[in-house]
């Protein structure tokens, strides 16, 4: 018996196999994953692995291998992504809340009117520099250009011109953007000291306005 296959037959067409191909889809999904500087291209590398996973069952086609890599990469880093957004704001609300009481207060007694209470709550040196009739108009000027305001979201702040609350030992300064009825969104600046466990307002910017006996704040 001849080791040797038959020769082929003149006319006979020959057959080539196809060239092994790599799946686009594939380096393009490990691509996208490991780009990882920009938000939710971790989650379309992650998906596009997964599409690649199917190609590459399509004989000829490699890439298995890269669509793994792709969907591995994408998963780890969407959810970094995930947690450093989530741990962001809430560390951004952990700074918002030492601010929470006395803005708060501050708006609700502005929203209605109540002038005399924010006089009350602010500290001695802020009542000795500023009579309660002066500061009841700036605050009624206020109200009559911007009308009432309310606080913005800790995203919406976040996104929409930022935000700053400092905090040293007694003292508190907070520059937070609210949004009045009439103008919008604008920036409000207060400082306060801390005595007896309490937050006391030193002074506030409003419009292109300051009171503050400890600490001037200059435009």
């Amino acid at each position: 018996m001849s080791q040797y296959p038959p020769a082929m037959q003149p006319g006979q067409p020959v057959s080539i196999p196809p060239v092994p191909r790599t799946s686009g889809l594939a380096v393009a999904s490990l691509v996208c994953s490991l780009i990882f500087c920009i938000p939710l291209l971790g989650l379309i590398g992650a998906i596009m692995g997964i599409a690649a996973l199917g190609a590459t069952k399509r004989p000829g086609v490699r890439g298995r291998g890269l669509a793994i890599g792709g969907i591995i990469a994408g998963v780890l880093v969407t959810f970094l992504w995930i947690a450093g957004v989530v741990g962001i704001a809430a560390g951004f609300s952990q700074i918002l809340g030492a601010a929470d009481q006395p803005v708060n207060a501050f708006i609700a007694d502005y929203n209605s009117g109540n002038d005399r209470a924010i006089y009350d709550a602010a500290s001695a040196d802020f009542r000795k520099s500023v009579s309660s009739a002066k500061l009841h108009e700036i605050l009624e000027a206020a109200r009559t250009q911007w009308g009432t305001g309310s606080k913005m979201g800790t995203w919406e702040m976040m996104t929409g011109g930022g935000f700053n609350v400092n905090i040293n030992n007694d003292r508190m300064e907070a520059n937070l953007p609210l949004r009045f009825a009439k103008a919008g969104p604008r920036k409000v600046d207060w400082t306060f000291r801390k005595e007896n466990g309490q937050w006391l307002m030193t002074g506030v910017r409003f419009e292109s306005l300051t009171y503050d006996t400890t600490q001037p704040v200059e435009r």
